[in-house]
């Protein structure tokens, strides 16, 4: 595609470009509507069952860690032992609403701005690779 010069060929390409890329756009979020939500569960179960799983362990190892350094005194292991509670408890809480925000985030734009790539001007074959993501195809 050439470079058009002037107002009017800069205008006419940026119309022209239009219906293209609301097409594209339009793949884009069906696809994400589709992939999306497999990604958020596969993502939140994963990192809960990680999160949920491994929460007792943490705890035991915060609290042997600051009961262990002998960079903190006495009185400064008390307060840090005693405010302990509060953010282990609240943890799994942020760690598994993370995970949805992430999971949210990755299913929805993944599928999303790999369309737009597939379309770039580096890919030979622009059709196919807008429904197939590139990322789990064997070719480079």
């Amino acid at each position: 595609m050439e470079v058009p010069i002037g107002f009017v060929a800069k205008l006419w390409s940026f119309i022209y470009f239009i219906p293209f890329f609301l097409l594209l756009l339009i793949l884009g979020i069906i696809k994400a509507t589709l992939i999306g939500p497999f990604a958020v569960a596969i993502i939140v179960i994963g990192n809960s069952a990680v999160i949920i799983g491994l929460w007792s362990a943490h705890v035991v190892w915060t609290y042997y860690c600051v009961l262990r350094t002998k960079r903190f005194g006495p009185v400064l292991k008390i307060v840090v032992l005693i405010s302990l509670p509060l953010p282990l408890l609240l943890w799994p809480v942020v760690g598994i609403g993370g995970s949805l925000l992430g999971g949210i985030g990755y299913g929805f734009f993944s599928p999303l701005l790999a369309t737009f790539e597939a379309a770039g001007e580096d890919v030979a074959d622009k059709f196919y690779p807008c429904f197939i993501s590139q990322e789990n195809s064997n070719t480079t």
